[in-house]
């Protein structure tokens, strides 16, 4: 079973997978830039110059700041939903206590 289905998944993406390599290894950005909405008629060619630009890493510019907080990391959970719950559940019991007797006068 497990076979038959990697027979069939290669069966369907494995030409596009082939026909993406011969586009790939002729070094021309021009699909990748037509797959991402960029118009580009031209052939764009990387040759070695032009691949060392697209792979530089650029330089930080004078008086910039990197900002390293991330807003999509888990906030805390509140605290508050907790002490809400005990605090109703404290008065559930004092209330059952007293209503048994229990208790003669909670406050």
């Amino acid at each position: 079973m497990p076979l038959a289905l990697a027979g069939v998944i290669l069966a369907i993406s494995g030409p596009a997978m082939i026909i993406a390599y011969l586009k790939l290894r002729k070094r021309n950005l021009a699909p990748l830039l037509d797959a991402n909405g960029w118009a580009i008629n031209a052939g764009v060619i990387i040759n070695i110059q032009f691949g060392r630009v697209l792979t530089h890493l650029a330089d930080l510019p004078i008086g910039a700041n990197i900002n390293f907080n991330d807003p999509f990391q888990k906030k805390q959970k509140s605290i508050l939903p907790y002490i809400l719950f005990i605090s109703l559940i404290a008065g559930i019991v004092v209330y059952f206590l007293w209503k048994m007797g229990i208790l003669k006068n909670p406050f």
